[in-house]
């Protein structure tokens, strides 16, 4: 399959990778749970996706058949990246988690997990100067090498901008093997329960210096 990739993203863009985030990442839903639940559930993949968008300097969304296959978004650690319209949208669709008891337990979770980013970012190399915020692949996309296509794209980016290496935060719930299958050093390791996994894991990854 034949992948284009653009440093635009759309409205449509925004609302096929915001529903995948969600169905990957966020909150489940049963028929028995409450509308109220399931309404603030829903705003998950928007608030994440913006979230990321908000403090990247390096986007790119892939493309084929003139469906949305995929993203990447990089955060320039020697850069003020900060997108204000980003940001003001990532709240928004926050706050209404934030205010459901259901969600807002979920959400504790991921403070958990950033808490434990920002202490392993003060371990890394100072050669370390970009972060991959996102890599992901809609479902519909997996299994056909797109996640290399854009490890490789992202690469010659951070190449052209500042020679930057780069690192990522990642964890069980995702194909973190990828990295290893990919050349990526594992910098940390930590281990710590989540309301959703007990035996949870994060995992910090560089790029092996040269």
């Amino acid at each position: 399959m034949n992948f284009s990739s653009c440093d635009r993203i759309s409205q449509k863009d925004i609302e096929a990778i915001a529903a995948s985030l969600n169905q990957m990442w966020g909150p489940q839903c049963s028929e028995t749970d409450s509308s109220s639940f399931k309404k603030a559930a829903s705003y998950f993949g928007k608030a994440y996706l913006y979230h990321n968008l908000s403090q990247c300097s390096i986007v790119r969304v892939f493309h084929a058949d003139e469906k949305t296959a995929g993203i990447f978004c990089v955060r320039l650690l020697d850069a003020k990246s900060f997108h204000p319209l980003y940001r003001i949208k990532s709240i928004f669709y926050l706050l209404p988690m934030l205010l459901n008891k259901r969600t807002r337990i979920y959400l504790g979770g991921w403070k958990k997990y950033y808490r434990n980013c920002h202490l392993q970012e003060k371990k890394l190399p100072s050669f370390y100067r970009a972060e991959l915020k996102l890599l992901f692949t809609l479902q519909d996309f997996r299994g056909q090498g797109l996640g290399k296509i854009m490890l490789s794209e992202m690469k010659t980016l951070l190449k052209e901008k500042n020679g930057a290496f780069y690192f990522l935060h990642t964890d069980t719930e995702c194909n973190y093997k990828f990295y290893d299958a990919s050349g990526l050093v594992l910098l940390d390791k930590l281990s710590f329960g989540i309301p959703s996994d007990p035996n949870y894991c994060k995992y910090m990854y560089g790029e092996a210096p040269l």
